[in-house]
């Protein structure tokens, strides 16, 4: 999953945003932003998938799931309540990121 969310905004991140947050041109700082949030996401799932079958590695690839995870959606909630409603897609990343 964390490989898709990347790709979607790493690889055409006008594209991305046009689809999914309804922003018609993008400014090349933010396009840079999310291909920089693409490499840690895909970073960080190699990671994930590599801890699934390697022991030692678990318990910091749950913690670090759960750091980012948390991170994330806190980051989320307090955009949500100083910056108002966002769009539909990442709306349904805040509750993702609360189950995780």
């Amino acid at each position: 999953m964390v490989l898709i969310i990347a790709l979607l905004y790493g690889v055409n991140p006008s594209w991305f945003a046009s689809t999914f947050l309804d922003i018609p041109e993008l400014d090349r700082n933010i396009a840079h932003i999310l291909r920089a949030v693409m490499g840690l996401y895909i970073a960080l799932g190699l990671f994930w998938l590599y801890a699934a079958f390697h022991a030692p590695y678990r318990n910091v690839a749950v913690l670090t799931t759960a750091i980012f995870a948390g991170g994330l959606v806190a980051g989320r909630i307090l955009s949500l309540a100083v910056d108002g409603p966002p769009a539909p897609l990442l709306i349904f990343y805040i509750v993702a990121e609360l189950a995780l």
